[in-house]
């Protein structure tokens, strides 16, 4: 419908705020309406701190301000923008009424009365992009719409461009694995085989992972889903398209990523999808009572809770051009065509999110339905086959003569029927010979899909392999090399000879005096010598009439220092200890004392070669423990402290020499695994990691160990990069029993729907030219095989 209130005039200028409320964000468009256009002029993301529904209020505000304020600062000055129109999340808006919930209608009423935000009106982001894909692609969309969030992934299911189903999830081990258990709650028989992927933090790897992701064999897709990645900024470009056709506008878009186009194929299973389950819902609507006037006017009898974002309708039907989009605005929803099926169409069913371990408890892999058995092949593709049996039973053959008989003359019936006749058991023979024994086989070529797996692996020589705590057993290798290296001494040492002489040791007290051997003597000029061997010295003799004589005794002494400064000249004084009635003095020059400064080994040298030996050999040791590994293994590029064995200097620490040689044994430790070992580790991981119905392709996987630490002497720990080749479980009597009594076309077509399936090889023996290729009806007729490439 047309909003007059809201149309501009030709020649006025006004500005608008588009701001979109995700789980994990919020995203400002300034909009500037010029005449009839709307353009882009600015647009700004924030993320939340936490989840939407549980960040405060305060923070929600804020994040929200900050938005806003960094978009519009590309405006003139004093220039705001209040007209604003919100994009929601679908979980905030009743599905029967099609208003906001109150709770959330509260909150928005906040932030426009915080930020001084004027509501125009509102869509459901979800639905916006869906439309928006219409819109592009040119045909209502069928597929599951999954919006990944840091800690919440929502999906909705579409049928016809139609939301037949919602439901939510908080984020568990993955988001594929989340995403594929949520597939499963669903209640449709039939998936389409579509998903379209937005993430609220555009992720490369995230999207290369729902595309290469196998997903569970029980989701009821027709075909392995196409994953479409919607480019950044696409729910910005959706809701500002919704609100622009709404109010009137033409929008000035802005360059952005295309959508990925379908292909031809890829297009036709789709529409193929959304036939069969409108059937279906056909079917389902008219099993249902019709809504009674009373029940209608009770669910149309709700208040309005207030202005400009109180009223809701609901989103109009996607064939609508003016209200595609399901805007709102000031409480006045666009005209909606009624369609006869609306109730069933707005029958959505919304799914609580569920505990890790409840979710799951109830799910039974559903058996496989194997499709239903086709009449004959071979009289369905030859229907005059058919009748062969009942013409040949009823057929009466004449006696010999009278076959005879009629061959003569000119009017010789049998002439014409024998051929024919012989011509049907003919047939009819080889099309026998044709059920009964021609053997066909089918041979399937089924492309790995290749995963990758990392792992922090730790090697114990101490401890069996637990692979649950990621420990793989290995074995202690040693390895020695003999090596020799020399260096220059770089010491240095006095070498001489001591000064040697004797001393007069006089003693001028009462009573002897015992000088023991080292006793010091200190000459005049400071030099110290040393007592050879113990001295008595008697005390001193006389009285004070005759006077007294100190006692004296000789002794020799040798200088305590080498050097020439020992040969003290006679005559020389010298002191004993501190007492001053000992004393000595020399008769005779003291001879003998030498010095000079010479080269020696010192601590260091023999330290430097200890640490440069075992440099030396360090390359040689890393090849030689390489090869220490037996038959099977393979020694971890790593290597513990090595040690010396039996160490042999050819000189010692302060011997004098100009070079020192060392020759000793570089022990090295390293450790070594069994291959069988890391390749069970490795098939181990990948089985806990996948589905049950994927195999591992033989001789696909392949381990990497790199980064190698020594913890201590038995101990390691390692980054594991696994790599394998995942093959689907392809059932063969199920692609039997599926192929039974087709032809050729039809069973090509059945067996290019197979997962991973990239080449179908089907051989009939023996060919027969004249019959076209059919499957027989036995099954022990047909074989398959699954190749891996």
């Amino acid at each position: 419908m047309k909003l007059p209130f809201l149309t501009k005039k030709n020649d006025d200028s006004d500005y608008y705020l588009a701001l979109i409320l995700t789980e994990d964000k919020a995203s400002a468009v300034i909009l500037k309406a010029h005449e009839t256009t709307l353009k882009t002029i600015s647009t700004n993301e924030e993320f939340f701190t936490d989840s939407i529904e549980e960040l405060s209020l305060e923070d929600f505000i804020n994040v929200v301000d900050r938005t806003i304020s960094k978009a519009e600062e590309v405006l003139p000055p004093q220039i705001e923008t209040h007209k604003t129109v919100f994009g929601v999340k679908e979980k905030w808006v009743d599905k029967d009424s099609k208003k906001i919930k109150k709770e959330y209608l509260d909150k928005l009423k906040k932030v426009c009365d915080a930020l001084d935000l004027s509501p125009i009106g509102f869509m459901v982001t979800a639905e916006a992009v869906t439309h928006l894909i219409q819109d592009e692609e040119g045909a209502p969309l069928s597929a599951v719409f999954a919006e990944i969030g840091e800690k919440q992934v929502s999906l909705s299911l579409l049928r016809g461009g139609k939301v037949v189903e919602t439901m939510s999830s908080t984020l568990m081990h993955s988001a594929t694995h989340t995403v594929d258990k949520l597939l499963s709650h669903f209640t449709v028989p039939v998936l389409p085989a579509r998903i379209v992927l937005y993430l609220n933090k555009p992720d490369a790897s995230a999207s290369q992972t729902f595309i290469s992701h196998q997903w569970s064999k029980s989701l009821p897709f027709l075909h392995v889903p196409q994953v479409t990645v919607l480019p950044a900024g696409f729910d910005t470009r959706a809701v500002m398209f919704g609100a622009a056709t709404q109010m009137g506008f033409t929008v000035a878009d802005l360059p952005h990523d295309a959508l990925p186009k379908l292909a031809l194929e890829e297009k036709h299973q789709e529409d193929m999808a959304a036939a069969e389950q409108a059937r279906l819902d056909e079917e389902h609507t008219e099993d249902e009572p019709e809504t009674t006037d009373e029940e209608k006017e009770e669910k149309n009898a709700e208040d309005e809770l207030g202005e400009n974002l109180d009223n809701i309708a609901p989103v109009t039907a996607p064939d609508e051009k003016a209200g595609e989009f399901g805007f709102v605005v000031n409480g006045e929803a666009p005209e909606t065509k009624k369609h006869e099926d609306t109730d069933h169409e707005t029958m959505q069913s919304t799914h609580n999110a569920i505990d890790e371990d409840s979710r799951h408890h109830n799910l039974v892999e559903p058996e496989y339905h194997a499709q239903k058995q086709h009449e004959n092949g071979l009289t369905k593709k030859l229907p005059f086959l058919a009748a062969v049996p009942a013409m040949v039973k009823n057929l009466k053959f004449p006696k010999m003569g009278g076959i005879a008989a009629g061959l003569k003359g000119n009017k010789a019936p049998l002439k014409i029927i024998i051929p024919i006749v012989a011509i049907i058991i003919f047939l009819a023979g080889m099309s026998l010979f044709y059920i009964n024994s021609v053997q066909a086989t089918v041979t399937l070529s089924v492309t790995p899909n290749v995963v990758n797996e990392n792992a922090e692996v730790t090697f114990s020589a101490d401890s069996p392999s637990d692979f649950s705590n990621n420990v793989i057993a290995a074995r202690t290798v040693t390895t020695a090399i003999d090596a020799q290296l020399a260096t220059n001494a770089t010491g240095k040492k006095d070498v001489g000879e001591k000064a040697k002489g004797s001393v007069t040791i006089f003693n001028n007290s009462d009573d002897p005096v015992n000088l023991s051997a080292n006793t010091e003597l200190k000459a005049g000029n400071g030099k110290v010598f040393i007592l050879d061997k113990d001295v008595r010295v008697a005390a001193e003799s006389g009285d004070v009439f005759t006077g007294t004589k100190p006692g004296t005794a000789q002794g020799s002494v040798t200088a305590k220092e080498l050097g020439t400064e020992g040969n003290i000249p006679s005559g020389t004084r010298f002191t004993v200890g501190s007492t001053s009635t000992i004393a000595a003095r020399n008769d005779d020059a003291f001879s003998g004392g030498t010095k000079k400064n010479v080269t020696v080994v010192s601590k260091a040298d023999l330290d430097k070669l200890r640490n440069e030996i075992i440099e030396s050999v360090q390359g040689d040791a890393q090849s030689k423990i390489a090869q220490g590994g037996n038959s099977g293994e393979t020694v971890l590029p790593v290597a513990g402290e090595p040690t010396l064995q039996n160490p042999k200097f050819d000189k010692k620490e302060g011997d004098e020499a100009s070079k020192v040689t060392l020759r000793a044994s570089v022990v090295y430790l390293g450790m070594a695994y069994e291959n069988s070992e890391l390749t069970e580790y490795a098939q181990t991981i990948i089985k806990d990691q996948y589905a049950d119905d994927v195999t591992v392709a033989q001789n696909s996987i392949k381990s990497t160990v790199d980064g190698t630490e020594l913890t201590d002497s038995k101990t390691a720990t390692a980054n594991v990069t696994i790599q394998a080749g995942l093959l689907p479980q392809i059932d063969t009597q199920d692609v039997i029993k599926n192929v039974q009594n087709k032809s050729l076309g039809q069973a090509q077509e059945t067996l290019a729907n197979l997962p991973q399936v990239s080449k179908t090889d089907i051989t009939f023996s023996p060919p027969i030219f004249i019959f076209p290729n059919l499957f027989p009806r036995l099954p022990n007729q047909i074989s398959v095989k699954v190749n891996p490439e």
